[in-house]
């Protein structure tokens, strides 16, 4: 599991996600596991 950053509309926002590699197709997926919120906020 990780912390996630993201920007949207100018803000920067976190979240926890997890990383995995599904099965069928080879790749590398993330999960969100919880949004935590905008930054400025927290």
């Amino acid at each position: 599991m990780n912390l996630k950053v993201g920007k949207s509309n100018g803000r920067t926002y976190l979240s926890i996600a997890h990383g995995y590699r599904d099965n069928e197709t080879g790749k590398v997926r993330t999960k969100t596991i919880k949004s935590l919120g905008y930054l400025d906020v927290l």
